[in-house]
């Protein structure tokens, strides 16, 4: 049976995401794993490294924050990346400022239920954007097995130009929300789930 690991966002926990949720009910066939993410951004790239090793799966899914993480962990394993923080630090300090707080939605295995984005977890942040950065800079990512969908109503990202520019032109521009409804999700995730698992 074909694997897949989705990677939730932001102030997600393990099998919360609607997306998740929406992808294992259409995709019967297939087992679908939605873990939970470590926080920090540091601990949830070494995280997911360890755990993409651990699990080899098939096809990889980051959704938001998640998809930061999922490229910067990128092992040519097919990806798909929805409505991805691309510029790691820039966006969320952008999108959410300093000492933003949070809840987790509906809370974490170990009890947590609120988060907090201060200094420390945004040094983390600039660490984990760097090592994305150089990624790119010394050619050390995998750009064709690769999909992105991107919504035209993201409130918080816009990043379908900067994914044509340093992955591929395989990627589509939806007419949604940064959360993607239940037609998105039908419509032009499952379609790329298809095509990747192939």
């Amino acid at each position: 049976m074909k694997k897949i690991i989705y990677i939730h966002g932001l102030g997600g926990a393990k099998e919360t995401s609607h997306t998740y949720s929406t992808i294992k009910k259409n995709m019967k066939d297939v087992n679908v794993l939605s873990p939970e993410v470590p926080h920090n951004p540091l601990k949830a790239l070494k995280w997911i490294d360890e755990y993409l090793n651990e699990e080899k799966p098939d096809l990889v899914i980051g959704m938001s924050m998640g998809g930061f993480v999922t490229l910067c962990n990128n092992k040519n394993i097919n990806t798909l990346v929805i409505n991805p923080a691309m510029n790691g630090y820039e966006d969320i300090i952008n999108a959410f400022g300093m000492n933003y707080k949070g809840e987790f939605d509906p809370g974490r295995s170990d009890g947590k239920k609120e988060f907090i984005l201060d200094k420390e977890y945004y040094n983390d942040l600039k660490i984990a954007t760097k090592k994305y950065n150089d990624l790119i800079e010394n050619n050390k990512i995998n750009i064709k097995n690769i999909r992105g969908v991107f919504s035209k109503n993201d409130e918080y990202f816009h990043h379908k130009i900067d994914y044509e520019r340093l992955y591929n032109d395989k990627c589509v521009l939806i007419d949604d929300m940064h959360s993607l409804n239940d037609d998105s999700i039908i419509k032009y995730v499952i379609p790329y789930i298809n095509e990747l698992l192939k």
